[in-house]
């Protein structure tokens, strides 16, 4: 299985390097069976949360090999609401969405597939503490709350590290 895992400027670092890691951990058990692809939208170098970890990824929207999974992590609400408003970000994922890849969205990742119009008319979760903002903006989302994970067949959901 290959995984794109997008980083972006005031990601929150756990909400990339737990999802991360559990993959790098199943690679000791399965022989390998996971490649993990890092990229960023330009793939330029990005720096975490408050500036704390600087992360350079090997691929860009442009070169990222095809994957079977993208996944989205979380950031602070307000750095998240203006990346998930950038053109490209939601070309990018309606594209990928098209094409049969599977996306998944840790915490406030959720955000970027609901500006990108991909949570209308399907059930989601967040961060028990944005809950209640993102229904009201993806009024065509369905919210599920209380709960670590959702899938929606192609649109995997979840509520975060820290979130219960």
């Amino acid at each position: 299985m290959k995984i794109g895992v997008f980083v972006y400027p005031e990601m929150e670092l756990q909400d990339f390097a737990g999802p991360t890691d559990v993959f790098i951990k199943a690679n000791r058990l399965t022989d390998n069976q996971y490649q993990i692809y890092l990229f960023s939208q330009d793939g330029n170098q990005i720096k975490t949360e408050q500036g704390l970890v600087c992360i350079t990824p090997s691929y860009s929207f442009d070169n990222l090999p095809l994957v079977d999974l993208i996944l989205l992590p979380g950031a602070p609400s307000d750095a998240v609401k203006a990346l998930s408003e950038q053109v490209q970000i939601k070309q990018f994922l309606i594209q990928n969405n098209q094409e049969g890849v599977k996306l998944a969205s840790v915490c406030t990742g959720a955000y970027l597939l609901g500006y990108a119009g991909l949570l209308d008319n399907r059930k989601f979760t967040t961060h028990f503490m944005q809950a209640n903002n993102m229904q009201d903006q993806f009024v065509k989302a369905i919210l599920v709350k209380d709960v670590r994970l959702v899938d929606s067949q192609e649109i995997l959901t979840a509520s975060g590290i820290t979130s219960h």
